[in-house]
C-alpha cells in the first residue's frame, strides 16, 4: 500500500473514532438519562447499530463520494479528510457543534468545484430536512400519546421499549450515512470497513466517557413521548437521505426535531437559544466548508 493510501486509511479511521464517540450522546443519551438500560449496555447498543448500518447500508454513500470526490487524487482526498479531522477535533475541544456530514461534503465540493445538479439537490435536502423534522415531531408525539395502554405506567414501559428500538435505528442510520460517507470517500474495502468498525467500538466506549448529555437537555426535559418522537422523526429522515445517497447529519436533524417537540409544550418554558445556534451552524458550516475547499484547490 502506498504511503498516501496508508495515511488516508489512518486519518479516515481516526475520524470515524472521533465521530462515534461524539455521537454517543445523540444515539443513546436518552436511554442512559432515563435509566432504560445501563450505560455499558446503551453504548454496546450504539456500537452494534452503527456497525450494522455501515455494513448493510454504508455503500449507499458511494453515490455521494463519486459525485463529490470523483476525479480527486488520493493526496487531495487525504488533505480534505485531514482538514476535516482537524476541524472536528478543534470544534470538540471548543465544545462547538460541527456537523461533519455537512462540512465534509462542502469541503469536497469546494476542492473539486463540483457544483453540479447533485450538489444543489443536496443543499435542498439539507434545508428541507430540519423543517420536516420540526413539523413532524409534534404530530408523531400527539399520535403516540393517544395510542397504547390506558395505564400511565404501562405507557411508560411501552415508551421505554420503543425508545430502545428507535435508539438502535438512530445509531443504524448514523453508521449508514455519516460513517458510510467517511469510508466511501476513503474507498470501500475489507480493511477500511474492519478498521472503521474498530474505530466505532473504541470511539463509542472510550471517547464518550463521563456524563453523556444530549443537546435537548439544554432546552428542556423531554418526556418519553417527545423523546421517542424526535428520534423517530430524525431516524426516518436520515434513512430516507441514505437511500437517496445524500449525506445528512443525524444530530442536526435531531436538534430540529427536539425543538419541534418543545413546541408541543404549551405551558412549559424552554430555551430556544441552543436551537438557534444549531440552525445558524447549519447555514454557516457548509459555507465555510466550500470556501475552505476552494482555497485548498487553489493552493494544491
Amino acid at each position: 500500500m502506498e504511503v498516501a493510501g496508508a495515511l488516508l486509511l489512518a486519518v479516515a479511521t481516526l475520524l470515524v473514532l472521533l465521530v462515534s464517540g461524539n455521537n454517543a450522546q445523540a444515539c443513546v443519551g436518552n436511554l442512559i438519562g432515563a435509566r432504560v438500560v445501563k450505560r455499558k449496555t446503551a453504548l454496546a447498543l450504539e456500537a452494534a447499530g452503527v456497525s450494522l448500518g455501515l455494513l448493510f447500508q454504508g455503500t449507499s454513500m458511494t453515490t455521494a463520494a463519486s459525485h463529490l470526490a470523483g476525479g480527486l487524487s488520493t493526496e487531495v482526498v487525504l488533505v480534505v479528510l485531514a482538514l476535516s479531522l482537524a476541524l472536528f477535533a478543534a470544534a470538540q475541544l471548543a465544545r462547538l457543534p460541527l456537523p461533519l456530514t455537512l462540512t465534509l461534503p462542502a469541503l469536497l465540493a469546494g476542492v473539486s468545484l463540483g457544483f453540479t445538479g447533485y450538489f444543489f439537490l443536496m443543499i435542498l435536502v439539507w434545508v428541507t430536512a430540519p423543517v420536516a423534522a420540526l413539523l413532524a415531531t409534534p404530530l408523531i408525539a400527539r399520535l403516540a400519546s393517544r395510542l397504547g395502554a390506558n395505564s400511565f405506567w404501562a405507557k411508560v414501559e411501552a415508551f421505554k421499549a420503543l425508545l430502545l428500538l428507535i435508539s438502535f435505528a438512530f445509531a443504524f442510520t448514523l453508521g449508514a450515512n455519516t460513517i458510510g460517507l467517511i469510508v466511501a470517500v476513503e474507498g470501500f474495502g475489507a480493511l477500511s470497513v474492519a478498521l472503521a468498525i474498530a474505530g466505532v467500538v473504541l470511539g463509542t466506549f472510550f471517547l464518550s466517557a463521563g456524563v453523556i448529555r444530549r443537546v435537548s437537555t439544554e432546552m428542556f426535559d423531554l418526556g418519553y413521548s417527545n423523546a421517542t418522537s424526535s428520534m423517530l422523526a430524525s431516524a426516518l429522515l436520515v434513512e430516507a437521505s441514505t437511500l437517496a445517497g445524500i449525506p445528512m447529519s443525524n444530530t442536526m436533524v435531531q436538534n430540529a426535531a427536539v425543538f419541534g417537540a418543545g413546541l408541543s409544550y404549551k405551558t412549559r418554558f424552554f430555551s430556544a437559544k441552543p436551537f438557534y445556534l444549531v440552525a445558524l451552524g447549519w447555514l454557516i458550516f457548509p459555507v465555510i466548508g466550500i470556501a475552505a475547499g476552494v482555497l485548498v484547490s487553489l493552493l494544491l
